[in-house]
């Protein structure tokens, strides 16, 4: 899904303004490019290989929008290097979920990880009210992953515990005033993290 989702990035921004501004292009010129960047982006990771523990480090892949302009975001207008830490942020919580170990054999061991997860999660600056989804799902995959190996539930409170992480994950970002210089490109990012950020409080309501 996100191999076509970079595909389909690449065509919407990259070749038809180029096929906008120089109108000599050939479409077959378009076509091997996007059939290129196709190739690379399936054979691409979606996330790199750097420490996870550290947020703020570049942990989008490479042939990513946000691995591609992240390291240049503080150069960037407001929309886009907001966008870009929010995406960052988001590939940071996949990779956390991707290094969860497969088992967990002792409710010692549970409650270790549970610990370094909880202060990996309290770690980032700017906690993005839109990596609500993703926060959550490293938590219920924790969860879940000890108890399909142990028998019994675990008693903990999963609609609290959900509401810990709403205390500090509090950056919205459909909240925000950004300059006309930033059009589309706020209104694009308002409308997209606002159906989450608006929505959540819903969601949690009905766990």
């Amino acid at each position: 899904t996100l191999s076509f989702a970079l595909i389909a990035w690449f065509g919407l921004f990259i070749l038809i303004p180029l096929r906008l501004i120089f109108r000599k292009i050939k479409f077959i010129v378009l076509m091997t490019l996007l059939f290129g960047h196709g190739v690379s982006a399936w054979w691409g990771h979606p996330v790199t290989s750097t420490d996870s523990m550290v947020p703020e480090l570049n942990h989008c892949g490479d042939l990513t929008y946000t691995g591609t302009f992240y390291p240049i975001r503080n150069w960037l207008s407001d929309a886009h290097h907001d966008d870009l830490d929010v995406r960052n942020q988001m590939c940071w919580l996949r990779k956390m979920i991707e290094e969860m170990p497969s088992r967990f054999d002792q409710m010692n061991d549970f409650n270790q990880y549970s610990t370094l997860t909880r202060e990996r999660l309290l770690k980032p600056q700017h906690k993005f009210a839109a990596s609500l989804p993703l926060v959550a799902l490293l938590h219920f995959n924790l969860i879940g992953r000890y108890q399909s190996q142990n028998q019994g539930p675990i008693e903990i409170d999963i609609p609290q515990s959900t509401r810990f992480w709403q205390e500090h994950y509090r950056e919205f970002i459909s909240d925000r005033n950004y300059s006309w210089i930033n059009f589309p490109h706020s209104d694009w990012i308002k409308f997209e993290y606002g159906l989450i950020e608006k929505n959540w409080d819903y969601l949690i309501r009905k766990i």
